[in-house]
Formats: structure tokens, sequence, C-alpha cells
């Protein structure tokens, strides 16, 4: 087992709970689950801050493309985030986005990925077969799956994907000044004809098959791996 010179927490989906994830062979990587949804996350993920400041903050998770140049499989490292949820539609059927209300009533409409930490995850990236691009990440407890209104998100927010709380993560990193980054995984896609299928005929979202080898795991463990070494030749120097 070996030692990371700074505590990572990992915060994952609770699909993500398995062995693969749970057994990357660090000392100061926490990994921690959460239920689907904002509340899930924010509760969970602010109390290990409160437990045990770590000094980094890793996200993994599935998502859906909003790109058909997305295919499931490849991995989105977000170079921001945003809770696309929070709008405003008035009378007129306009939609304003305000973003989320933090300190001295200012509004934040994009929360951006630890810059050093991006560029680790893209130089790993060039390890593996899969296809890793940085991207937007948009975040909503809704999930859309209707091709105009993913148009008008991309459009509008620039986003590459959408899951349900990597903006609310970054929300939290960035109040408690800690660097964050979300990896994620496309599972499904509504410019797949196999993944529409699969997600009309599924029962049980746990049991969503296309992209299920989490890619994103991988990464994470090239980026740790990678700290390591960096660690290890400041020692020599």
């Amino acid at each position: 087992m070996q030692t990371l010179s700074k505590k990572v927490l990992l915060a994952c989906s609770f699909m993500y709970n398995q062995p693969a994830c749970r057994e990357l062979p660090y000392h100061n990587l926490k990994v921690v689950s959460y239920g689907k949804g904002s509340p899930n996350v924010v509760h969970k993920v602010t109390s290990e801050i409160l437990k045990d400041k770590p000094d980094i903050i890793l996200n993994i998770g599935p998502a859906s493309s909003h790109d058909p140049k997305y295919r499931l499989g490849d991995v989105i490292v977000g170079t921001h985030c945003a809770c696309t949820g929070a709008l405003d539609i008035d009378s007129q059927n306009l939609i304003f986005h305000r973003g989320i209300e933090g300190a001295n009533d200012r509004y934040t409409l994009f929360w951006r990925g630890d810059l050093s930490l991006i560029d680790l995850a893209m130089e790993c990236a060039h390890s593996f077969e899969f296809h890793v691009q940085p991207g937007v990440i948009g975040t909503s407890d809704l999930r859309l799956r209707n091709r105009n209104r993913i148009a008008w998100m991309r459009n509008f927010f620039g986003t590459s994907c959408e899951d349900m709380e990597a903006g609310y993560l970054a929300y939290i990193a960035e109040t408690y000044d800690i660097p964050f980054l979300s990896i994620q995984d496309v599972r499904e896609s509504v410019f797949e004809s196999s993944s529409i299928q699969e997600y009309e005929d599924l029962k049980d979202l746990k049991d969503l098959k296309y992209g299920s080898q989490k890619n994103s795991i991988h990464l994470v463990d090239a980026m740790c791996q990678k700290m390591m070494y960096e660690k290890n030749m400041k020692k020599n120097i």
C-alpha cells in the first residue's frame, strides 16, 4: 500500500461502490459513495469534510452525453461544472440562468475544475485506449432524454455531459477552499440507439450495462500513480 502525500477524498456514485474502486491501493485516499441526487451528495461530502478535511476532492460518476461526438465509455474531465437546474422561467416562457447564490449575494454560474488536477488528468489520459476529453459538466436533478432540450442546454451552457451531483460538489469544494475535479463516464447517450433502448427497458438504474467498465476509476488510479512518482522525484532531488 502506497501513501499519497496529500489526503484525497474520492466521492463516487453509489453505482461505483465496488471492489475496483474501494481497493485502490493508496493510503490517504478515502472513498465515499453517495446516493443519487443533490441532497445525498451535499450531506455525505460536507460531513466528510468537517470530519477529516481533505487536501483534494475527486469525483467520479456516470453521465449522459450532450454531444454526439462522445461515445459510450468515453471519459469527460470537468474543466467547469454548472448547476444547470438553477433557472428562472418567466410568464413568457423565457429562461434565465442566475446560478447559485453565495456570499455577498453573488451568483455563480460556473465552477472551474482545479487547473493542476485537470493537467494531471489529461497527462495521464494518453495511457489508455478509451477517449478522455475536457469538457463542461452540467448538473441538475432532472435527467434530460429529449434531444431538443439537450441541444438548448448545450448551446446555453456549453455542456459536454450531464450528471446529478458534480456541480454541487464543486460548490462545496469552493466553499471550503479545497481543489476539486470531476471525472465522468459517458454511460448513456440519446445519440446512440443501443443506449436509448436499454434505458427504456431499464427497471433498475443499477442494472445499466453500457459504459459499465467505469473507465474513470482507471484514470484516477493513473493520477495517483503520477502523484506518487512526482513525490518520489522530489525526494531524490
